[in-house]
């Protein structure tokens, strides 16, 4: 593929609504970082090339394959968008996207952003906002500039920009995809017990009245901690007076 200065990408198996809802996520960041937005999109038809330029992308992929899937996006960004080291590369949430990004994240190290609720500019940081593992927490995560981060949006969360109908970009279209070895991941990651809801870990310690105040059950979570355990607390301790 010709060289390429997109920082910035997004990944497909098609244009979508929420395509270019990314789309509308990562064009602002590229406009305050002075660089590109690169769409690669992995699908036997091709996309609709002017729309994707009106909605904010400097230069769209259009990879030519006869089936999509979970494995042919993997393949698709080791071999045309992981060599690029983009800052952020976003996938779609729903579909394949999460299982693909995960196993995209194992395979390259990349910081995991899934699903992230907004990933914008904060002065001179790239600053996320996601969900944890519950699904019912936000949590706040500061990019780093040298590492590549990869970021799944549900649909309906980001926002298109207006179409700007006079853009224009680069268009690059690629027969098919090299074939790589089978890829086979498997790791356990261990729930972290602080944000982790404690139906769900294997070690708690309670604590009741008797610890006293706030302090007390500091304490005991500094014991957890050691432990890797969460902390509960019985119904009287956490009662009002």
């Amino acid at each position: 593929m010709p060289e390429l200065a997109s920082k910035i990408w997004i990944i497909d198996d098609g244009l979508f609504t929420d395509t270019l809802e990314r789309l509308g996520e990562a064009r602002p960041i590229a406009d305050q970082l002075a660089c590109d937005v690169g769409v690669l999109i992995a699908s036997a038809a091709a996309p609709a090339v002017e729309t994707l330029f009106a909605h904010g992308a400097d230069d769209v992929v259009h990879l030519n394959v006869t089936s999509t899937g979970v494995r042919t996006l993997l393949d698709a960004a080791i071999e045309h968008v992981v060599p690029l080291q983009p800052m952020v590369l976003f996938a779609p949430y729903e579909r394949f996207g999460r299982s693909f990004a995960a196993l995209l994240a194992v395979k390259t190290g990349w910081e995991l952003i899934s699903p992230a609720l907004s990933v914008q500019m904060r002065r001179d940081d790239i600053v996320a906002m996601a969900l944890d593992n519950s699904g019912r927490r936000t949590r706040q995560m500061v990019l780093d500039r040298h590492q590549s981060a990869i970021a799944t949006i549900r649909a309906g969360v980001a926002e298109a920009v207006a179409p700007d109908r006079s853009r224009i970009g680069r268009f690059i279209k690629i027969e098919g995809i090299s074939q790589t070895e089978p890829i086979t991941e498997e790791r356990q990651i261990a729930a972290d017990p602080a944000t982790t809801d404690i139906r769900y870990l294997e070690r708690l310690i309670a604590g009741g009245r008797g610890l006293g105040d706030r302090t007390g059950f500091e304490l005991l979570r500094r014991i957890a901690d050691k432990l890797h355990a969460g902390v509960a607390a019985s119904r009287m301790a956490v009662s009002p007076t």
